[in-house]
């Protein structure tokens, strides 16, 4: 995958959560309501986008097996970590996530997690 697909890809990927989760609970996250919604959404999605080319900036793609630890280690345990928030919205398995979308903190790590993690998931299926 190219720069632009993994800044997509990350920018992308903590709305799914949030969309997942405003659907779940039938209520936007706390962080996302009343007059800060474009602010926070273009920090929420510039915070994916970074942690959707941290890896590459990490273990620069300098050669075609630049791919080690911090891609796949930290990968993994990234995508654990989103898919937990993902089925714990869902309510499939038990997992607080509501506080994962109440504190700022959490929130933004949740952002660059998610956009981490979508870069070892467009690794895994779309690797070259």
């Amino acid at each position: 995958m190219n720069r632009f697909a993994h800044l997509v890809g990350g920018a992308v990927s903590p709305w799914v959560l949030i969309a997942v989760y405003s659907y779940s609970h039938s209520t936007w996250p706390n962080l996302l309501a009343g007059s800060d919604l474009l602010v926070m959404g273009l920090f929420v999605t510039g915070i994916g986008a970074v942690g959707g080319v941290l890896p590459d900036r990490i273990e620069p793609p300098n050669r075609p097996r630049h791919r080690g630890f911090f891609h796949y280690v930290f990968g993994s345990l990234s995508a654990i970590f989103y898919f937990s928030v993902l089925l714990g919205s869902f309510k499939i398995i038990s997992f607080e996530v509501t506080v994962y979308f109440a504190d700022l903190t959490k929130f933004l790590i949740l952002a660059v997690a998610s956009g981490y993690a979508s870069h070892f998931l467009l690794d895994i299926f779309f690797s070259s």
